[in-house]
């Protein structure tokens, strides 16, 4: 383990969608993989009868005058069963022997948006509208989704047969991106049940290993500073104190112990090592305003410091939150977990450089803890990618089970930024769906050659030049790096 620096970190823990303007991108091909033909024949296969289910979804839509989602329905209705009559028929198509052909004039008169007219010329009240669309949603389309799930599911498990685990992996992730209680493809996965919530077999081993966190009653030094009493737990590695309940303060500490034990495991060192040198890394969660201002004091915050939603010296391993009026429980255990890979990336690996890995690396530990990725510490712009539009309504990069789909139609599009701009840019000019890209690259050279990467990180340490080292422990330029991971994601999401 390096040296460390004790240096000040100031985070600005922004919770929106960003989006980067328009970049280059190599050409990229469809892969001719065994694998990837064997999927894709099979799907042909074995998801054909989904398009009559997610029809039936888009019928009933129709009859509620959801003209949006029967229309979305209908299109994915033909992506399973290119032959399914009602979906063709209501999209406008017409059979000319065996083949559809689109009717431009039926294809006009297709309603695209929903209509929220109600009795004597009025319009529907909203909240009765929204009701109604949420009704739909659970009854309709919940079970069309639970439906494709399954045979999602069932392709996991053939493509697992035939030996070829990426697609099987593909297959299960995307039963799960549709039906999350999936037993089928979450047993495929190796995922363990415990109460409402699934496990992978690692994420147990470190919850088995992380030490119980206990309340703390004694005083502590940031009730003096910001004048009131908080609640305070505190594990083997971690520390949590805040305006908050005693429950929510041992439920960060166990998030934050499984990332720690996680994160050391796969990356070859012993779990149960102490990498923050006998110390504790401690979170605390303040109110706004006056409770914050006395933080920020505590560390000479400057105007742009108190604006941000966290900042601490991570050097000393102190780190505060600023509970604004969107903060939640999942909200404040997701900004403390990302911050921790941050703790754990610079005592492990001195990584005071490379914003584009720090940032890949705890999106990577935030979903697979946890499956959320709520926190990200990079440039809030509005570009291109703000207003995407993908079938089935795929484009909210909030939610982290829809990146894998979002990332891939990117490189089927050549819109993906390039590796060389991601690697060299500062943390301060990054934009989000950037970073989302660092975290593809990052799961892509796990899922292929972990040992390398290891390796890789150990010699990113420190301010050294990222693309000279990248080429050189790949031994190829980074354009040819990009076309390699661009090839993964076209064959495994």
């Amino acid at each position: 383990m390096k040296s460390l620096p004790r240096s000040v970190l100031l985070v600005a823990l922004a919770l929106g969608v960003a989006a980067p303007a328009p970049v280059r991108a190599q050409d990229v091909q469809e892969p001719s993989d065994p694998a990837f033909t064997y999927y894709e024949s099979a799907k042909q296969k074995i998801l054909r009868s989904a398009g009559k289910k997610v029809w039936d979804a888009a019928e009933q839509a129709k009859r509620r005058n959801f003209f949006q989602y029967a229309t979305q329905e209908a299109e994915r209705a033909l992506t399973f069963d290119p032959d399914q009559k009602d979906a063709r028929e209501y999209l406008g198509y017409v059979r000319r022997g065996k083949v559809w052909k689109l009717d431009a004039d039926a294809a006009a008169k297709v309603k695209r948006q929903n209509v929220r007219s109600g009795s004597n010329g009025k319009f529907e009240p909203m909240e009765s509208f929204e009701k109604r669309i949420e009704e739909w949603k659970e009854k309709y389309l919940a079970k069309a989704n639970a439906y494709v799930a399954a045979k999602y599911a069932v392709l996991g498990d053939d493509c697992a047969k035939k030996g070829f685990p990426l697609q099987a992996r593909k297959g299960y992730e995307e039963s799960l991106r549709l039906d999350p209680d999936n037993k089928k493809a979450r047993k495929g996965l190796g995922y363990k049940r415990m109460g409402k919530v699934w496990l992978t077999k690692e994420q147990d081993d470190a919850r088995e290993q992380a030490t119980k966190a206990d309340e703390v009653k004694d005083a502590s030094r940031w009730e003096g500073v910001l004048g009131t009493e908080l609640a305070k737990a505190q594990s083997r590695h971690f520390r949590v104190e805040g305006r908050i309940d005693v429950a929510e303060c041992k439920e960060i500490c166990f998030a934050l112990e499984t990332g720690y034990a996680y994160y050391l495991s796969d990356l070859g060192i012993d779990p149960t090592k102490d990498v923050f040198g006998g110390r504790r890394a401690t979170f605390v969660f303040m109110e706004d305003g006056d409770q914050w201002q006395k933080f920020c004091d505590a560390f000479g915050g400057d105007d742009f410091t108190r604006k941000t939603g966290g900042t601490g010296d991570t050097g000393g391993l102190i780190f505060g939150h600023r509970m604004r009026e969107t903060s939640s429980p999942v909200l404040r255990k997701d900004g403390a977990l990302h911050q921790a890979v941050h703790m754990l990336n610079l005592k492990v690996f001195d990584m005071r450089g490379g914003a584009w890995i720090n940032e890949g690396l705890a999106y990577y530990y935030s979903v697979k803890v946890q499956e959320t990725c709520l926190t990200h510490c990079v440039a809030l712009k509005k570009g291109q990618y703000a207003n995407q539009g993908r079938e089935g309504g795929l484009k909210d990069w909030n939610d982290a089970s829809n990146w894998k789909p979002n990332v891939k139609e990117l490189v089927r599009r050549k819109a993906d930024i390039e590796l060389r701009e991601l690697v060299i840019k500062p943390i301060t000019q990054l934009e989000f769906e950037a970073t989302i890209k660092a975290w593809s690259v990052i799961q892509w050279m796990m899922d292929t050659d972990r040992d390398r990467f290891i390796a890789l990180l150990d010699r990113l340490g420190g301010r050294g030049n990222h693309v000279r080292i990248l080429e050189s422990e790949f031994d190829k330029s980074l354009e040819d790096i990009d076309i390699a991971w661009r090839e993964y994601v076209l064959r495994n999401y």
